[in-house]
C-alpha cells in the first residue's frame, strides 16, 4: 500500500532532487525529519514532476517569493499602466499578458514605484473662479483674519452633498513621478443611484445630518432648517454664526425671513468658495469610508444607516471636524498668497 505524504514533504523531495541529490540521500533526509519514520516513494513524486510539472494533484508547484521582473518586464508594465492609468492592482495581477510570471498586485505596484518611477495620484477637479470673485475672496480672507477669527472658530458650518451608491469616490491613476499632471477623467454612470444629504458641524463635532428626497428648493431647505434649529433645539446651541453658501435656495426671501425672525446670525460667505468650508473635507472622508464598505451594503436604507452612523459617531470624522475648523485661518492665508485661487 503506497504511503501518503504532505505537499511540504513532496516539495522537499523536488528541491533535493533538483539540487542533484540521490534517492538514498533524499530518503535519509526525509526520514530524519519525518516523525513517523515513513520513507516516501521518491521516484513516483520525481517522475510526476518531470512529466507534468506538478507534484500534487491539481496544484502547480509554486514556492518562495515571486520571480523577479526583468527590466523588459518592468518597461512593458510601465508602458501598459501609462496607457491605462486607472488600472487597479487586481486588474494588473489578473492580466496574464502583462503579468506572465503571476506576480501579486502588490508586487507589481512596488515595481512600478521603484523600478518604473511611477506613483498613484488622486486628481481632483478644480473649480474655475471669476477674477471678480477671486478679489472678493482675498478681501474676505483679510477681513476675517483681522476681526473674525473667533467668529469663524465658533460658527456652525453646513452644506449639501451627493453620496453615490458605488465605489468610485477615489479613482487612482498612474502618472510619472516627475512633472506636472493634467486633469484626467473617468466616465460616470448616466443615472447612478445616489443620496442627497445635508449636514452641520461645529468645533465640538458633528451636529446633524438630514437625508433629502429629490433636489433642494427654498421650501425643502426651510423644512431642513426648522428641523435642525427647532425640533433638535440647535437654536439654543452656543454658536457665533450659521454658515451656508450662496445657493439660490439658501438666499431666497423665505429663508432670509426665517433666519431674521428667529434671530439666527449668519456668516457672510464669499461666492465660489466650497474650498473654504471645513465640511467639504468631512464629506470626502465620509465618502471614502462608505466606498470601502459599499460591497456589503445591500440597499439604500442600509446606506442611510451607515452614513448616519459614520457621520455622527466615527472618531476620525470628529477629529477631522475639529482640525478642519481650527485650520481655517491657515486657509485664509493661503487664499491671500494665491490671489484668490482655489486651494487644495
Amino acid at each position: 500500500m503506497s504511503q501518503q505524504f504532505s505537499p511540504f514533504s513532496k516539495g522537499i523531495m523536488i528541491g533535493l532532487k533538483t539540487a542533484g541529490k540521490t534517492d538514498k540521500q533524499v530518503s535519509e533526509f526525509l526520514k530524519s525529519i519525518n516523525k513517523r519514520g515513513e520513507i516516501p516513494s521518491i521516484n513516483q513524486v520525481w517522475n510526476k514532476w518531470l512529466k507534468e510539472g506538478i507534484y500534487e494533484d491539481q496544484r502547480k508547484f509554486k514556492a518562495g517569493r515571486p520571480q523577479m521582473l526583468s527590466a523588459k518586464d518592468v518597461s512593458n508594465l510601465k508602458e501598459f499602466v501609462l496607457e491605462n492609468p486607472n488600472v487597479s492592482r487586481k486588474e494588473l495581477e489578473r492580466n496574464e499578458e502583462i503579468n506572465p510570471k503571476g506576480c501579486s498586485g502588490q508586487t507589481l505596484h512596488n515595481y512600478l514605484q521603484t523600478e518604473g518611477e511611477l506613483q498613484q495620484k488622486i486628481v481632483r477637479p478644480i473649480m474655475m473662479i471669476s477674477e471678480e470673485n477671486k478679489l472678493k475672496r482675498v478681501q474676505w480672507s483679510k477681513e476675517k483674519l483681522r476681526v473674525g477669527r473667533r467668529l469663524l472658530k465658533n460658527a456652525i458650518y453646513s452644506d449639501e452633498s451627493w453620496i453615490f451608491f458605488n465605489n468610485k469616490y477615489r479613482t487612482f491613476q498612474w502618472v510619472e513621478k516627475s512633472g506636472q499632471h493634467e486633469q484626467l477623467v473617468i466616465e460616470k454612470e448616466k443615472w447612478p443611484i445616489k443620496l442627497l444629504v445635508w449636514g452641520a458641524i461645529h468645533i465640538n463635532g458633528p451636529l446633524f445630518i438630514y437625508f433629502i428626497d429629490g433636489n433642494v428648493n427654498a421650501e425643502k431647505y426651510l423644512e431642513i432648517l426648522e428641523e435642525f434649529f427647532f425640533e433638535n433645539d440647535f437654536v439654543s446651541y452656543d454658536f457665533s454664526a450659521f454658515q451656508q453658501d450662496n445657493a439660490p435656495s439658501h438666499t431666497s426671501q423665505i429663508i432670509q425671513s426665517f433666519l431674521t425672525q428667529n434671530k439666527i446670525e449668519t456668516l457672510d460667505w464669499p461666492s465660489q468658495s466650497p474650498d473654504l468650508n471645513p465640511i467639504e473635507h468631512i464629506w470626502f472622508i465620509l465618502k471614502s469610508k462608505i466606498s470601502k464598505q459599499i460591497d456589503s451594503i445591500e440597499n439604500i436604507e442600509e446606506l442611510k444607516k451607515q452614513i448616519q452612523q459614520l457621520f455622527m459617531n466615527d472618531h476620525e470624522i470628529k477629529q477631522s471636524i475639529i482640525k478642519s475648523i481650527q485650520n481655517i485661518p491657515d486657509k485664509l492665508h493661503k487664499i491671500i498668497q494665491l490671489n484668490g485661487q482655489v486651494i487644495s
